[in-house]
């Protein structure tokens, strides 16, 4: 990899980094604060149940978005999309 594609691969990881907490909402987290909080408190009882469908239809999202992001390449060359296999941004 040339210096300039080390730029590439870490402003994708970057954006990544910046996406994932705010397109998830953290769910993962909710469920371990209100958890404890229900334990002791005795409420809350649907938080898993909600959680679990809120996973589910993120999930069936990424699935319909899936066929149109595919043909979105970031690590298109000159324009042309290209195979890139082991995070490989030069298409060699």
């Amino acid at each position: 990899m040339v210096p300039s594609d080390y730029g590439k691969l870490d402003l994708i990881r970057t954006t990544v980094s910046l996406l994932v907490p705010i397109l998830s909402f953290q769910i993962n987290e909710a469920i371990l604060r209100f958890a404890v909080e229900s334990r002791v408190e005795q409420k809350n009882k649907n938080l898993l149940p909600n959680a679990l469908i809120f996973s589910l239809f993120a999930f069936i999202f990424s699935l319909i978005l899936y066929p149109v992001m595919r043909n979105i390449s970031v690590f298109a060359v000159n324009g042309q999309r290209k195979c890139h296999s082991k995070m490989s941004l030069t298409g060699q």
